[in-house]
């Protein structure tokens, strides 16, 4: 029998397919998701507190991934495509790492490691 690792009430509407996981710490695993407000949920079950963070993006989310993109780093990054910008973010350090506008919405993004 499947055993759930935490269980989590959201007071948002999370929009489908736009949902990853991340290491931001570099070892726990925090749920990540794109609201229909607009926003970036962070849910960080290893914290005492259990804690819920929020990115205002203030444009409608296309795509969503998380990743390690520096070398010799163990966090992983936040990558986030809208109808008008991609933007990568470290969420560890609360810090934009790159934006960039575009003319047409970003609809995928796919994280590549190198083996």
């Amino acid at each position: 029998m499947a055993i759930p690792l935490f269980s989590l009430q959201l007071r948002h509407s999370i929009i489908p397919h736009l949902v990853t996981i991340g290491k931001y710490d570099g070892s726990h695993h925090c749920l990540t998701a794109a609201t229909s407000e607009n926003k970036i949920l962070i849910h960080s079950p290893h914290r005492p507190e259990k804690d819920i963070s929020y990115l205002n993006i203030n444009q409608k989310i296309t795509a969503l991934v998380a990743g390690k993109a520096i070398p010799n780093d163990e966090k992983d990054i936040l990558v986030v495509g809208t109808v008008g910008s991609v933007l990568a973010y470290n969420v560890d350090l609360n810090s934009d790492l790159f934006f960039k506008e575009v003319s047409k919405s970003l609809r995928n993004c796919t994280y590549l490691n190198r083996i």
